[in-house]
């Protein structure tokens, strides 16, 4: 009779233990399981009200670039400012190495101590530039539109386009004209004097290198295939080519 009992009490334990095993794993593979992610469907996708970057002191950009409008505003000259350009060269100098205004001076050139890692040498560098003799006028000017200076310049107009406003171009005139000492790189790797050119010897094409290329044939498709509202891409730009021409990267 114990005998007995013990057996009823094994197998109900036993049973227990199976109902908990299949309980845990059924949990375990909804939580698991991949649900949709949630599609807004009537609200636009974009931020309202539309922001360019947070900190720049103008957010209209009607009158820029954009993938239809490819023209650049028109050259005008840099507004006369009457008396010193000087401003505050901590803030100027926070401004300089900032990178969300479309980029960052360092990106081009070297400017003293404080350049951040990896400094660009498109631009020459400019850690003496406080010793050349440049006037607070000419550097102001350079900042605002270098094409006032160069015609041929590449570098961006930060106050023709609004990237920084007038107060912020006298701070880095002003953070320009404290630069007074050669930078000294530790290691040649940050120096863009020394450091070694990067080499790229993947062919972009090729479809073992570059995996997205299995997608091209797939997303060409993509623009003819009708979504719920029974139009596709290609129902209002037909010539993707001409629609998308500013897209692609080019030389």
């Amino acid at each position: 009779m114990r005998a007995a009992v013990i057996n009823q009490q094994r197998a109900i334990f036993l049973m227990t233990v199976i109902v908990l095993f299949i309980t845990v794993t059924a949990n375990a593979a909804s939580k698991n399981k991949k649900q949709p992610p949630p599609l807004e469907l009537e609200k636009p996708v974009t931020m309202v009200p539309w922001v360019r970057y947070a900190e720049w002191p103008d957010i209209n950009a009607k009158d820029y670039n954009t993938l239809n409008a490819t023209n650049s505003p028109a050259y005008a000259l840099p507004p006369k400012i009457e008396g010193s350009q000087m401003g505050d060269p901590k803030k100027g100098e926070a401004l300089a190495f900032n990178s969300s205004r479309g980029g960052s001076c360092s990106a081009c050139h070297v400017l003293g101590q404080s350049t951040p890692t990896m400094p660009g040498n498109v631009g020459p560098d400019l850690s003496t530039i406080g010793n050349w003799g440049r006037s607070d006028e000419w550097l102001f000017n350079y900042i605002y539109d270098s094409r006032s200076v160069n015609p041929m310049s590449v570098m961006p107009p930060w106050g023709a386009h609004k990237m920084l406003s007038i107060d912020e171009i006298k701070d880095v005139v002003a953070f320009l004209q404290s630069l007074k000492e050669s930078s000294k790189f530790t290691d040649e790797r940050e120096d863009p004097a020394t450091r070694s050119i990067p080499l790229e010897t993947r062919d972009n094409l090729d479809l073992f290198t570059n995996n997205g290329i299995y997608a091209w044939e797939e997303g060409k498709a993509l623009l003819s295939l009708p979504g719920t509202n029974g139009k596709s891409c290609v129902s209002c730009h037909a010539k993707v080519e001409q629609s998308f021409k500013t897209w692609g990267a080019r030389p």
